[in-house]
């Protein structure tokens, strides 16, 4: 099986399965095995937790932020085009509708008192396709960063657009940087323990995502950031700001009137 069959097997599973949530999440019935709805509990407030945790929110905000600043003057640019996808996959990334549903959810099983209801299987499916989906997503950001990252280096050895072009570096390589973590978060949180309550319903989960092609493809970046950082002059400016952005806003402004 090649990496790519591998992924399509996985994806086309997971799209198999709703993606509506759904009305009910739990049994109707109480029931008496309470290790077993305890660690439905536990999976789900795991997965809500790391659900809750966005990319840097700073660099989602300055991805906006530029886009409204030089959407005009840089429209027909290339690299602008990989810019605006990965803004956009990282709103969609940060999204919290579905947190706040699972949390109205998780506040249901914790009140539950003495009556205790197992986590309905097709429930248990939507929230791990649902979750697994995103390293997907997290794997479609981290190229358009690293595609993002690499035009504004090029930028800069010809001295052009420094300002616009040292932000972009700054903002795409913390984005780069956030998705390594987020996957190893993800890693983290499939745990044995919360894997096997999905094994149990659908042997089609995997067992460890450090089994899926995807993940090793995305753990290849933490060897992709260390060539992204490698320049000492650009690691210092690795912490934008507001300044830088108005820097290139100014200098933007600046040689559309030459």
């Amino acid at each position: 099986m090649t990496e790519k069959e591998g992924d399509e097997e996985l994806i086309e599973f997971l799209n198999s399965i709703s993606s509506t949530p759904p009305s009910n999440f739990f049994e109707h019935l109480p029931s008496s095995d309470t290790t077993t709805v305890r660690t439905m509990n536990f999976a789900l407030k795991s997965i809500i937790s790391q659900l809750a945790t966005p990319i840097n929110l700073e660099a989602e905000s300055m991805c906006g932020w530029l886009i409204y600043k030089q959407g005009g003057p840089q429209r027909h640019q290339k690299f602008f085009g990989f810019w605006r996808q990965m803004s956009r996959n990282v709103s969609k990334f940060n999204e919290m509708s579905l947190v706040k549903r699972l949390n109205s959810v998780l506040k249901k099983a914790e009140n539950s008192r003495n009556s205790m209801y197992k986590i309905e299987k097709n429930s248990l499916k939507f929230l791990a396709s649902e979750w697994l989906k995103r390293l997907f997503l997290l794997e479609k950001i981290a190229k358009s960063a690293k595609k993002c990252a690499e035009n504004a280096l090029g930028q800069l050895e010809i001295a052009q657009w420094i300002n616009l072009s040292l932000v972009i570096f700054a903002v795409s390589a913390q984005i780069y940087s956030d998705v390594l973590k987020q996957t190893v978060e993800m890693e983290r949180t499939w745990c044995p323990t919360i894997s096997a309550i999905f094994r149990d319903i659908d042997e089609r989960f995997p067992m460890k995502l450090s089994d899926l092609e995807v993940v090793k493809r995305l753990k290849l970046i933490s060897e992709n950031r260390k060539n992204l950082a490698g320049n000492s002059e650009i690691m210092r400016l690795l912490k934008f700001s507001t300044e830088k952005i108005e820097e290139a806003n100014v200098e933007n402004e600046l040689r559309q009137k030459t």
